[in-house]
């Protein structure tokens, strides 16, 4: 990971992931978040209901999820149904400049210097009111107060991340020859929402 406020540190011919600042919505710090497209879990793509951003988080080794996707962490929601020992296997695509996408990954596996461990969080970031009304009314963009996706470590591994804090870009470059990945497959061998309604 690398943090720098040179200018074109990340190249401007990049097609980097552009830097969101949840301060708007009620967030106390700007944390290093980018939009994400989409998440897999265990080899299914998960269907959103609202939008959802990706913070960069070398805090953590594994995946913090906030409580209004992945629920108290026993049972899941409607969008996302799986308790989090259950995911194996997670994807995220990240929104860049162009309009592609960049996606980290990360897995559970035996020996893992950075194991994927999956947790929820309560997040009063945009709630309307947490000190005050400064919640929601910050931004046009955001009708809906996203879900949070805290990408640890084990997202980062064999990945190069370049972070232009004054051009407000995220550059992520993946190592050449990577391990292969073991294949995502479903929980208990069928679909996470093989038991929801609609």
């Amino acid at each position: 990971l690398e943090v720098s406020t040179r200018r074109d540190f990340v190249s401007p011919d990049a097609d980097a992931v552009p830097l969101v600042d949840l301060r708007r919505l009620g967030a106390p710090v700007e944390p290093y978040a980018g939009v994400v497209r989409s998440v897999v879990v265990n080899g299914e793509t998960v269907r959103l209901k609202r939008p959802a951003v990706a913070v960069i988080d070398t805090g953590t080794t594994g995946l913090t999820i906030s409580d209004s996707l992945l629920g108290d962490g026993f049972g899941g929601t409607d969008e996302l149904p799986l308790p989090g020992a259950a995911i194996r296997h997670v994807d995220v695509e990240l929104e860049t400049e162009s309009g592609a996408s960049v996606t980290l990954g990360a897995d559970a596996r035996v020996g893992a210097e950075f194991p994927l461990v999956v947790t929820p969080q309560r997040l009063p970031w945009f709630d309307e009111d947490f000190f005050g009304k400064r919640g929601r009314g910050g931004s046009d963009t955001w009708k809906t107060p996203p879900h949070v996706l805290f990408l640890g470590l084990s997202f980062l591994e064999n990945r190069r991340l370049t972070i232009d804090v004054e051009a407000r870009r995220i550059q992520v470059e993946t190592a050449p020859r990577l391990p292969p990945r073991p294949e995502a497959k479903p929980f208990r061998g069928r679909s996470m929402y093989a038991d929801v309604a609609g």
